[in-house]
């Protein structure tokens, strides 16, 4: 070991410097060996700076910051926050529940059946209206909204209805009602701009009904 620290191109040590040589080079070999097991274990906690820098080179580095970024992006996936139920997936249809109707009046339950293969959702009120003339001429004004507003998430194949009750034409003053045959119903889905008709043949009011709406309709979610 000494040979290989004491360069051979200088002249040989005086016996009385031989031993301090003989020092000197097991104290080098000694700082040789503390530095590879300093490198060994500088790795873990070594030098600060190559302990951090992994992060951005190394796969398991970037991972937790792609997870924690954008927590939105698991929240986007129809499975969790089912989308807005579309004309497209429903079946829009009416039924008379017996006994629910009322002296002057008739109660109607719109209903609204998923048919397609995910759920969505359905929040508030629906749209309602009479047409007529064969045409899908609306007669008088849409439905006046009552009660409170609810939302209703759909599973495919699963129906909810809408409670609409219907005045009798005849309990309004004819100069002013103007009684005319509907054809129906025009259905708008809570949120949709598309509508479905519902053939229900009665008779409307075309002209005005005062402060007594024809029409009357509750959220999704009501029954009779």
């Amino acid at each position: 070991m000494t040979r290989e620290t004491v360069p051979s191109t200088r002249r040989r040590a005086s016996p009385r410097h031989r031993g301090s040589l003989v020092g000197a080079g097991v104290l080098g070999v000694g700082l040789f060996l503390t530095g590879c097991s300093g490198g060994g274990s500088g790795t873990a906690g070594g030098p600060a700076t190559s302990a951090s820098v992994p992060s951005t080179a190394s796969p398991t580095g970037s991972a937790p910051a792609s997870s924690t970024a954008s927590p939105s992006s698991s929240t986007s996936t129809p499975t969790d926050h089912p989308r807005r139920c579309t004309l497209a997936q429903l079946d829009v249809g009416a039924t008379v529940p017996s006994g629910a109707g009322a002296a002057g009046s008739t109660a109607l339950l719109l209903t609204f059946r998923d048919t397609a293969d995910v759920a969505c959702v359905l929040d508030g009120f629906p749209g309602v209206s009479f047409v007529g003339g064969g045409d899908g001429t609306q007669l008088g004004v849409s439905a006046r909204r009552t009660g409170a507003a609810q939302t209703v998430t759909l599973e495919p194949g699963r129906t909810t209805t809408a409670l609409v009750r219907v005045a009798d034409a005849g309990s309004y003053p004819e100069t002013s009602c103007d009684p005319t045959a509907a054809d129906g119903l025009r259905v708008y889905p809570p949120g949709s701009t598309e509508a479905a008709f519902v053939r229900y043949p009665t008779k409307a009011c075309r002209g005005s009904t005062g402060d007594s709406p024809q029409l009357t309709v509750a959220s999704v979610g009501t029954t009779a």
